[in-house]
């Protein structure tokens, strides 16, 4: 994979992340979930007895079963986890520059860092190459 393709996919990753996409993609795979038909294997015709509905034991079941929505999680939490690492400057031009929000350009965003564009560049870069280093084997995993 070239060094360009690889920036580029770190970029739509974090985004994902900073944008909230990810946690949208969460909350509707978890209503898509909930709203899937369950099959009543109930074959002779007569009500089942002693059992009762346990609708959150089953939501959770189904939950930590699907695949999709264990992708999803994992993946948020290795952004979650990448975010934390970051001194406070870092987190901030990572927010301002992915985030969907707000959209601003560099000269706003190296007013709000208090750093030269430049040097908001070479950071973002720095962040980049960390992130494909050191958390990017984990994210696709």
């Amino acid at each position: 994979m070239t060094t360009e393709h690889k920036s580029k996919q770190i970029d739509l990753i974090f985004k994902d992340y900073y944008s909230g996409t990810i946690e949208n993609r969460i909350k509707l795979r978890r209503i898509d979930l909930s709203f899937s038909g369950s099959v009543d294997e109930n074959i002779g015709g007569g009500r089942k007895q002693n059992e009762h509905p346990r609708v959150q034991d089953n939501r959770i079941i189904k939950e930590e079963s699907d695949n999709e929505m264990n992708r999803l999680k994992h993946n948020l939490k290795v952004l979650e986890i990448f975010n934390e690492s970051l001194i406070e400057s870092d987190k901030k031009l990572m927010a301002a520059h992915y985030s969907d929000r707000n959209y601003l350009t560099w000269s706003q965003i190296s007013f709000l860092i208090n750093k030269s564009e430049s040097m908001c560049h070479k950071d973002l870069n720095r962040l980049k190459k960390t992130f494909d280093d050191e958390y990017l084997k984990f994210y696709l995993a």
